[in-house]
């Protein structure tokens, strides 16, 4: 009753009857505390309930709070802005740089490329990338690549120090293939390149990562005897550049324009090539 009572003196004295009510609910919860935890509740529930028209799902209101302090937009590449489904898209053997149309269309060059490159590939695989040139070796039904119950006889995972991958396969009459591929600069070191010859291949992993491909080197080597510790160890044979494309999501321009209006710039984040990054980050329109 005082509440409205404040309510009417206010509208009659002053003549605003939108700050008399405010006037009327402010004493009505002043006079009342324990209608405070009910008014942030209708308060959360109307928030979260704006939220999920946006389709948004809150869990705790301070979630929105930083998100609304939000400036910066730091998004992996691969997977987020990309959809992480590689398909083998070109080949580079011997100077020359064959585009993929149809498995039919390679030279006998390059698919000697895509065997030794699934020789060095997981027979199982899990990777996007090994997936993609077993999947390839298989269609053009290269007799190199071993089939899905063989097992290599050795395998050297990736290592901090040489980023490659080793696998060894028998061939009988103790002569073995070490099949490796990997980062195009650790394989180039792995195949002993000259100074002028290394600066030429990264001329040529540039322009593939200008394209938007992502860049693989092959290596080989044959080996007679006991396998050495370390794979790596010995003269290997450069075989030649393996591109993948990993296709931009359709939906990735828009919400990163979406972002920037909203005033938070984005970033890109990879461990990829960096012309490859640049070749994604501006098609998804990243500056």
């Amino acid at each position: 009753a005082f509440c409205l009572l404040v309510f009417a003196a206010y509208g009659l004295l002053r003549d605003n009857w939108v700050e008399g009510a405010l006037a009327g609910i402010t004493l009505a919860v002043s006079l009342l505390p324990e209608e405070f935890p009910m008014v942030l509740a209708v308060f959360m529930a109307l928030g979260a309930w704006r939220m999920a028209r946006q389709k948004v799902l809150v869990r705790r209101s301070a979630v929105i709070e930083t998100l609304g302090a939000a400036t910066l937009l730091c998004v992996d590449k691969t997977g987020t802005l990309t959809e992480n489904r590689m398909t083998v898209a070109a080949l580079w053997v011997d100077g020359e740089l064959h585009t993929l149309k149809s498995p039919e269309d390679l030279s006998d060059e390059a698919a000697h490329v895509v065997g030794k490159a699934a020789l060095a590939s997981a027979v199982r695989p899990i990777d996007p990338m090994d997936r993609a040139v077993r999947e390839l070796a298989q269609e053009l039904q290269n007799s190199a690549v071993p089939a899905h119950d063989a097992a290599p006889l050795k395998t050297r995972p990736l290592h901090p120090d040489l980023l490659a991958v080793f696998q060894v396969w028998s061939t009988g009459d103790n002569i073995s293939i070490v099949a490796a591929k990997g980062a195009p600069e650790a394989i180039f070191r792995l195949c002993r390149m000259d100074d002028e010859t290394r600066k030429r291949m990264h001329e040529v992993v540039s322009g593939m990562g200008r394209d938007g491909l992502r860049v693989l080197g092959v290596a080989s080597r044959n080996h007679d005897g006991d396998l050495p510790q370390d794979l790596a160890h010995g003269a290997f044979v450069f075989e030649g550049l393996v591109g993948f494309l990993d296709p931009l999501r359709a939906d990735a321009p828009q919400a990163l324009a979406i972002a920037r209006q909203a005033g938070v710039a984005v970033a890109m984040i990879t461990g990829d090539y960096p012309a490859t990054a640049l070749a994604i980050a501006r098609r998804a329109g990243i500056a």
